[in-house]
């Protein structure tokens, strides 16, 4: 099973240091053009900021990172940024920091901290998800089994995700996977609780929150 952290809704974070605004948005991404697209949208949204270092991790192995210091001295903004990202074991995931120079210059410990220190504290006020893998199936079965999965399914934690009725019942439904041979044992529990009258077929994996 693979799972991964990433951050919920959109979320800001704001600290002024020696005159100098830094604001982090941080926001999920799927994938690396998301990414890019988020920077220009916080370049939009601050057109008169000094300064954007970004850093991001877009894909859910880690392994599409990149960081930009965004004309602050090398090595003082965007990895500080990148190193909170990890730190965190967040992936899939965009952190931009806005900055408005107040005059006063920080030096690179300062600003490295600066950098560091408002991306963290924006992470901690976001909402952490944890995305795991779902497992998808299409159910086909009479009137009368469907009445009893109405009241069975919630129980088992099957999450159903749509109904469709004619001459049978179609059901979908989003079962998240709990060990590595969750399958059988998804397949197994509802044909025995419908006494066989079940055509269950998998369909594609997902990846969300449950």
């Amino acid at each position: 099973m693979a799972s991964y952290l990433t951050v919920g809704k959109e979320c800001e974070s704001e600290v002024t240091i020696n005159y100098s605004r830094f604001i982090c948005s941080i926001k999920s991404v799927d994938g690396e053009q998301e990414a890019k697209e988020y920077v220009a949208e916080i370049k939009k949204r601050y057109p008169l900021a000094s300064s954007f270092a970004y850093a991001y991790i877009a894909d859910r192995h880690g392994q599409i990172q990149k960081f930009f210091d965004g004309g602050e001295p090398s090595g003082t903004a965007g990895m500080p940024i990148l190193n909170v990202l990890k730190n965190k074991k967040l992936c899939k995931v965009c952190a931009v920091v806005t900055r408005y120079f107040g005059g006063v210059k920080l030096g690179a410990g300062g600003l490295v901290r600066a950098f560091s220190g408002v991306t963290a504290s924006c992470v901690s006020v976001a909402e952490i998800k944890e995305i795991k893998k779902g497992l998808n199936y299409k159910l086909i079965c009479d009137y009368e089994t469907y009445a009893r999965l109405q009241r069975y399914l919630p129980n088992k934690n099957y999450i159903v995700k749509s109904v469709d009725f004619g001459q049978d019942v179609e059901i979908r439904i989003l079962v998240e996977e709990l060990t590595e041979d969750y399958d059988r044992f998804v397949k197994n529990d509802l044909q025995n609780f419908s006494n066989g009258k079940i055509a269950i077929t998998r369909l594609a994996d997902s990846m969300q929150a449950f």
